[in-house]
């Protein structure tokens, strides 16, 4: 036998789902689901050979019994269909139907492929159309169910991982006959609460009420600790850029790599993507660092999402301060082509690294105005070496393991739309539009080099220079700048005159 699945998912981020029809089978449902209006409900269906078309009839009349459960509509459930086999097809999707009739009829018409069972391969399709659902309707939760009776011809565990982590659903997972895979259902649902079993396709009638209440029942993880801070209650902040900075090591498993990706895709996930509002960058590191898409390359959370998952991980060493060096470089790119934006920087990392971060985190700091924040996971995380990354205590995050990320993503997202970017408490007292008298200028830095400054100190010099040059319009016909540097500072007479001789004429300021 093989696998038949009816994919029940629901992707949550704030509210639930909300039967309010009571049937003669599901005299609580109503009761139980109250606070639930608004949902995202999508079926997938094994259509492959081994199923009797008799039983395959059986699975889609539990798919419309289940659906007839809720109230229908744009602003209500939504209900989308997949069926699989060895190919993958979509029924029709969340936002093709707004009433139950029109479901019904398009589930009972529906015509078995009758192939055979590749369910790893429909969960990565599904995983697609939740994302295309999700960005429709932000923060309106996702359920999952799946119903089988054998085993799946590809491997299900990573697909089914991809897909709980990218989209916080909920998925319940029902096996039917003896050759049901109880391993493979526990992956699927992630969860042994919402595995059932039942001995054949009829025993689908008998559980339609164990499934609604289980479903009922819960509330998504978003609902258990909502977020402090939304994109809503982040007005202020709508324009950012936005980049992480993944490590990629070899000490870090596959699985948990993976775990860090959807924690980035969930951030991301929260804010308003665009040209004009965030940003979002994607940096790896390991011995080398892979720019895997700068802050201009993609306009939409989608894109963003795929470019994140389906990059691969490096697997060798640890070299931090390297990966923040070419950051810097990166934030200062972005920084020029939307001055005045706020920059975030968060960094994950699971080790102390193999290269020293302190002058290369500083540097970035200094010269981005960059907030940095800096996850550390595990028990081999160094936390001098987070401090010194982020620069301020308050910034850190220390987690047991990967598996914690879901649990700080609030708090992060809290941190961050609670801070006031340097910008933004000290707005500068001159900006280029405030300068348009100024628009053709000469203008040199002499920078004490003596050994009386410490490094640190003549750092925050050079960022001073660096910050005072980006409100100005650079060019042969705009704005030059030059940067002598004089190492004894009781000498200063000639660096001055020399300075004056490249001046040809009296500075326009």
């Amino acid at each position: 036998m093989k696998a038949i699945g009816i994919l029940f998912t629901v992707l949550s981020l704030w509210i639930g789902l909300c039967p309010v029809t009571d049937s003669t089978n599901s005299t609580n449902s109503t009761t139980q689901c109250t606070t639930k209006q608004e949902a995202i409900l999508v079926y997938l269906q094994d259509g492959s050979g081994s199923i009797w078309p008799q039983d395959f009839n059986k699975s889609k009349a539990f798919a419309v019994n289940i659906t007839q459960h809720f109230q229908i509509g744009r602003n209500n459930v939504q209900v989308g269909y997949v069926q699989f086999s060895d190919n993958v097809q979509i029924v029709f999707t969340p936002d093709t139907y707004d009433d139950a009739n029109s479901i019904t009829s398009a589930i009972m018409n529906m015509v078995q492929l009758k192939q055979g069972t590749k369910t790893g391969k429909a969960l990565d399709t599904v995983i697609r159309e939740l994302r295309k659902a999700a960005a429709l309707r932000p923060g309106v939760p996702i359920y999952l169910i799946v119903v089988t009776d054998g085993e799946s011809q590809d491997s299900v565990l990573q697909p089914a991982e991809n897909l709980r982590n990218t989209t916080n659903a909920m998925v319940y997972c029902i096996g039917v006959g003896t050759e049901a895979n109880q391993t493979e259902l526990n992956q699927i649902a992630g969860n042994k609460s919402r595995v059932f079993t039942v001995g054949s396709f009829d025993g689908l009638k008998d559980i339609e009420n164990t499934v609604m209440k289980q479903m009922c029942s819960e509330v998504p993880v978003q609902k258990d600790s909502p977020p402090a801070v939304s994109n809503k209650e982040c007005t202020t902040k709508q324009e950012a850029i936005l980049v992480y900075l993944q490590d990629g090591s070899g000490s870090i498993w596959p699985q948990d790599f993976n775990k860090s990706k959807a924690f980035a895709v969930n951030i991301t996930q929260h804010f308003q993507i665009g040209r004009n509002n965030v940003q979002v960058g994607y940096v790896q590191f390991s011995d080398n660092v892979q720019i895997v898409f700068t802050p201009d390359t993609y306009d939409d959370a989608n894109s963003i999402t795929s470019a994140i998952m389906n990059m691969v991980q490096l697997k060798q060493g640890t070299k931090t301060g390297k990966a923040l060096d070419t950051v810097i470089r990166e934030l200062r790119k972005a920084a020029a082509l939307r001055p005045g934006v706020p920059i975030y920087l968060i960094v994950v990392t699971d080790g102390e690294s193999q290269d020293s971060v302190l002058q290369p985190a500083e540097n970035l700091r200094n010269t981005t105005n960059a907030m940095v924040y800096c996850i550390g996971v595990g028990t081999e995380a160094n936390q001098t070496e987070l401090h010194q990354i982020a620069g301020n205590k308050s910034r850190v995050f220390t987690i047991g393991s990967f598996d914690g990320l879901k649990d700080i993503e609030n708090t992060v997202m809290k941190q961050m739309c609670s801070e006031v970017p340097v910008q933004k408490d000290s707005p500068p007292a001159v900006s280029n539009k405030e300068c348009t008298t100024k628009q053709e200028a000469i203008l040199v830095y002499l920078q004490d080099g003596s050994g009386s400054i410490w490094p640190q100190d003549f750092n925050k010099s050079k960022a001073f220079a660096v910050n005072i040059t980006q409100h100005f319009q650079i060019g042969r016909n705009n704005v030059q700048v030059g940067y002598v540097q004089s190492q004894i500072m009781y000498k200063l007479y000639l660096p001055l005159t020399h300075m004056m001789m490249l001046i040809p004429s009296p500075l326009p300021l």
